[in-house]
């Protein structure tokens, strides 16, 4: 899978903290290495209501339902 990106200066790799808004999950609204960098990004933003937090789980890792 390629690496996908939301601008020129910002890779989400896995590992990475991404927070999209809750009601159009394919719009990032901010990605860092650290959970902590990313509540920095959004706060800076104006945007702590209505998003969604999630990891970029590792290439290897299986998922297990």
């Amino acid at each position: 899978m390629p690496e996908k990106k939301n601008d020129e200066s910002t890779v989400i790799r896995a590992g990475s903290w991404v927070a999209h808004e809750s009601n159009q999950p394919d719009k990032v609204v901010a990605v860092a290495a650290t959970y902590g960098a990313v509540i920095q990004k959004l706060e800076a933003a104006g945007k702590t209501d209505s998003v969604v937090l999630f990891q970029v789980p590792p290439r290897n890792c299986a998922l297990i339902l």
